[in-house]
């Protein structure tokens, strides 16, 4: 079994994309940013303005091919198609067919970015069990002086991780 990181570590690159989403949340009201890829008939774009990003998909007449990236100084509408939606959520396409667009508001996005280290956190906050490796949880009747799973040593002695043993 691979080890783990420790927890700082991996809380931190946990962290990383919440981060990312509060930046861009910011970023969004202070400016546009409009990243656009062409690949023959199809395309992809996000539109991020006023506190949410729309992600979209379209089929173009003609070939387009290439990858640029807009930026404007200043906040134009809400990044919803038709309109804010409900809490900031959007669905929509054009009646023709020709595109396909996603709204999210930047608050879910971030919310659901900062459900691993929360996680993470709560993870180590509970406490390890009697009989048990503190590190991974690896029952550790058989072999009370070091984890086999692991190879962490206990941290008290050799009576308190083993269960049904009285201290005398």
């Amino acid at each position: 079994m691979p080890k783990r990181l420790p927890h700082p570590w991996r809380l931190l690159l946990l962290s990383l994309p919440l981060a990312a989403a509060l930046v861009m949340w910011v970023r969004s009201h202070l400016g546009e940013d409009y990243p656009q890829a062409h690949f023959g008939y199809w395309g992809v774009a996000g539109y991020s303005t006023a506190g949410g990003v729309r992600f979209s998909v379209a089929h173009y007449a003609e070939r387009h091919n290439g990858v640029h990236w807009e930026v404007a100084d200043h906040v134009g509408s809400y990044a919803g198609g038709n309109g804010p939606g409900w809490l900031g959520f959007c669905v929509d396409a054009e009646r023709s067919g020709h595109w396909y667009g996603l709204t999210l508001p930047y608050y879910f996005i971030a919310a659901a970015c900062a459900v691993p280290p929360v996680l993470s956190g709560a993870r180590q906050l509970r406490k390890p069990r009697p009989g048990l490796c503190p590190r991974c949880g690896y029952d550790l009747r058989a072999t009370p002086d070091r984890c086999p799973e692991c190879g962490a040593a206990p941290l008290g002695t050799d009576d308190s991780l083993t269960p049904g043993a009285t201290r005398g």
